[in-house]
């Protein structure tokens, strides 16, 4: 129960609390392991200090992102949505990866962002409904439960206009205010309701998930 309730605080409002980091970046890394293992792939990255490019370089950019452990992910789909790009992988794509165990970074590309949710961790099923093509979406948005995230309904096929997705928006909205009227007694129900919408939504060819930004 605890465990839900810190989840949900981390999904809604994880960025009202970290509106002051300055930084946002999205490295391209090639990574050399003491085992001679080589991996790519990208690393996220927020940070009171600014990245020099001429400076960070290999054993000081472990000095300059000051962690034990990094993530990467090996595969990504980037997907512009008003002109905002989002970064979408899977799970089997996130590497692990424990600085210790580093024996050469190298930055190949690497990009500033205004800080958010830049790379969204989908099912695969969810992953498989990306195409090249520009996406159709919907924005849900409700600043009585918080002002700096939204739920965003993203499609590419055609044949999903047949669907009224006004009712799910409704009804999304309202589970919404629901939760923010008592998030201890409400927050189990939330849980299972958007577990079962986006199943629901998946089978219409339909991705939800959630976006934030700082304030």
């Amino acid at each position: 129960m605890c465990k839900k309730i810190l989840l949900l605080f981390i999904l809604l409002f994880y960025y009202v609390g970290h509106s002051d980091v300055g930084n946002s970046y999205r490295f391209y890394l090639k990574i050399i392991t003491k085992k001679a293992d080589t991996l790519s792939g990208y690393f996220y990255h927020h940070s009171w200090d600014e990245y020099d490019k001429y400076k960070h370089l290999n054993k000081s950019f472990v000095d300059f992102i000051q962690k034990d452990s990094i993530s990467i992910y090996t595969f990504i789909n980037t997907v512009n949505i008003d002109d905002i790009p989002i970064d979408f992988s899977v799970k089997s794509y996130k590497k692990n990866i424990q600085v210790k165990d580093i024996e050469d970074i190298i930055i190949i590309d690497y990009l500033s962002f205004n800080v958010r949710d830049r790379i969204i961790e989908l099912t695969s099923p969810e992953f498989n409904l990306i195409e090249l093509s520009p996406p159709k979406h919907k924005t849900i948005y409700n600043e009585k439960v918080t002002e700096n995230c939204h739920y965003i309904l993203l499609y590419w096929r055609d044949d999903v206009n047949k669907f009224d997705l006004s009712q799910d928006i409704i009804e999304i909205n309202k589970k919404l205010i629901q939760l923010s009227k008592n998030i201890h007694e409400n927050q189990n129900s939330f849980f299972n309701f958007l577990r079962l919408k986006k199943s629901e939504l998946l089978d219409k060819n339909i991705l939800l998930f959630q976006e934030c930004s700082a304030l």
